[in-house]
């Protein structure tokens, strides 16, 4: 690899995508050490030779085992009406999120 495709200014950007802090410039000249060493890896990995390997395959015979749903979702009489406030069959709770 001839040269890092990830600069300080990629880098800051990628930071602040994250949301990741980078609070020093040690800590940013490590961090493009680590991502160089990281792709020159992913490059090695590249010149691997795979032509006379075979593909591997597996998961074929994997199912997924659930049980059949004996419900029509009406919440009714399973604590529904002990529920602070509900709204068109739902249970209605405060937002997890700030808009």
């Amino acid at each position: 690899m001839d040269k890092n495709p990830i600069d300080k200014e990629t880098l800051n950007h990628l930071s602040r995508l994250t949301r990741i802090e980078i609070s020093s410039e040690q800590q940013a000249e490590r961090l493009l050490r680590d991502a160089e060493n990281l792709l020159r890896h992913f490059d090695e990995l590249q010149q691997v030779d795979t032509d006379n390997v075979s593909p591997v395959y597996g998961g074929g015979e994997l199912q997924n085992i659930v049980r059949e749903d004996d419900s029509d979702n009406d919440l009714q009489g399973k604590g529904y009406s002990d529920f602070p406030e509900t709204k068109d069959n739902y249970l209605e709770v405060p937002a997890v999120r700030e808009k």
